[in-house]
């Protein structure tokens, strides 16, 4: 999937809780289920966090995505279609709060360190990158 805009907002699945990503972009070649989906943030995301909180993020990641909206839409469009995936991290136990306040730390210690998502899948028992 070739991502032509990613919008961020608080999650809407639990009142108070989550940070919902929405992926707009174009199909390429990839075919994935959501069962082999996984996300990944690459970069200086945890500056200036605890060490507990440095370390639980490291070794968490990738996690797998449940809950994607739009991924019918992907598998079934042709290639060269307009693709729009949407789901929420953290949807049952992180705060709106937590996530202002890990933002605000990020702010304060690593400046404004740029970092990228990046969504794969798993195809004949190899993992590759579906959307960056």
């Amino acid at each position: 999937m070739d991502v032509t805009s990613l919008l961020v907002s608080y999650g809407n699945v639990r009142r108070g809780h989550g940070l919902r990503l929405d992926i707009y972009g174009v199909k390429r070649s990839i075919e994935c289920s959501q069962r082999a989906l996984k996300i990944d943030l690459v970069g200086p995301l945890f500056a200036g966090q605890s060490a507990m909180v440095r370390t639980l993020g490291a070794s968490l990641l990738p996690f797998g995505l449940s809950h994607v909206g739009g991924i019918e839409t992907l598998v079934a469009a042709p290639l060269g279609a307009e693709v729009h995936l949407n789901f929420v991290l953290g949807a049952k136990q992180v705060s709106h709060g937590r996530i202002d306040s890990l933002l605000e730390t990020l702010m304060e210690h690593g400046s404004d360190p740029l970092f990228l998502v990046e969504i794969s899948c798993e195809i004949n028992g190899r993992r590759l990158p579906m959307a960056q």
